[in-house]
């Protein structure tokens, strides 16, 4: 897995404004490695603190490094080199009749599954906008929309997205209105942790995964909860998929922080200790971290002294130079002279 269950996007490196990060927290672990070996402890910090230097491995305009810690995270579930496997079924579960709830009352616009997640982007974007205090014409939406499209996207729901049309997959519009809603409406300024983990869940919850005990899987993000993807097993019925397995507890052996963790949220509060290949309890705030899932936060922050648990972190910063909103801006190109 590369994501991070509760990590934070780095939004660096944009302009002459690499210097200064913006700590955007993003669902999932940042920088997990694959669903079916031990979490690497090599560069799956989430590197947003703002003293963070251009030299440090953060993104660029190119779009998330694989140290940005996506909340959401590539999960290579039981087969990690094809996501398509089961693409064969026909058309996602919204397709055939899986779609749950009823989004009728919902104050904004539902998209269809497939619009979802580029639905979710361009809300975000329009959030940062309004929290930079800019207006459409000084806000550089092309820069945002490109940048959370890339990779994990809002929240990591991007990297549900390639699991779509497995028929794994349940397209929930009622949780999909509270996730667009709240992405709608976060709050500017700085936010906790927990605030962005509870975004991030809501938001999971509009395309959860409907595998249950035993099914085949692509990916932990097509089981239900309380489930992940296990390694390929010979009986699994459709060559190449894993099977969906019931979490492993406190103490019990892993290989990937999703068998711990459902979708690394939290939930329970385990963490895959690489050194010892166990779930083990999370790191409090300030403890020491490598990645995402191993704070109670779900945030870990790269400081040059070190990465440590954070609680919080800034989601925009209008009027700071070199910050995220000044690498949003739109510069006045005729003013030169």
């Amino acid at each position: 897995m590369k994501i991070a269950r509760s990590s934070v996007l780095a939004f660096a490196g944009v302009g002459a404004a690499a210097s200064s990060l913006l700590l955007l927290l993003q669902l999932t672990d940042c920088g997990s490695g694959d669903d079916n070996t031990a979490p690497s402890e090599a560069g799956s910090t989430d590197t947003t603190s703002s003293d963070v230097s251009a030299n440090d491995s953060t993104s660029s305009t190119d779009g998330p490094s694989a140290n940005d810690g996506n909340r959401g995270g590539q999960d290579g579930g039981g087969d990690s080199a094809g996501q398509n496997d089961g693409s064969s079924e026909s058309g996602s579960q919204q397709d055939a009749g899986g779609a749950d709830g009823d989004a009728s009352a919902c104050p904004v616009a539902v998209p269809s599954l497939d619009s979802f997640v580029s639905t979710l982007v361009s809300a975000a974007c329009q959030q940062f906008e309004q929290c930079c205090l800019l207006s459409p014409s000084e806000f550089n939406m092309a820069l945002c929309t490109s940048f959370y499209s890339k990779g994990g996207a809002w929240l990591g729901l991007g990297f549900v997205e390639p699991y779509f049309d497995g028929g794994r997959i349940a397209y929930d519009p009622t949780a999909a209105c509270n996730c667009l809603v709240g992405t709608s409406g976060f709050n500017c300024g700085s936010l906790t942790g927990q605030d962005f983990t509870n975004l991030q869940a809501t938001c999971f919850a509009a395309v959860h995964g409907t595998a249950t005990d035993g099914g085949a899987c692509a990916s932990s993000y097509e089981c239900a909860p309380g489930l992940y993807c296990a390694q390929p097993a010979a009986d699994a019925g459709d060559a190449g998929l894993g099977l969906c397995q019931p979490l492993v507890p406190d103490g019990g052996p892993c290989t990937t922080d999703f068998a711990c963790s459902y979708l690394q949220n939290g939930q329970p509060e385990l963490y895959c200790n690489s050194s010892t290949q166990t779930c083990a309890p999370r790191v409090d705030v300030d403890g020491g971290c490598t990645r995402n899932p191993m704070c109670t936060s779900n945030r870990c922050v790269y400081f040059s002294s070190g990465s440590l648990c954070q609680a919080g972190g800034i989601t925009t910063d209008p009027g700071v130079p070199g910050g995220f909103c000044d690498a949003l801006t739109i510069k006045d190109a005729g003013g030169g002279g």
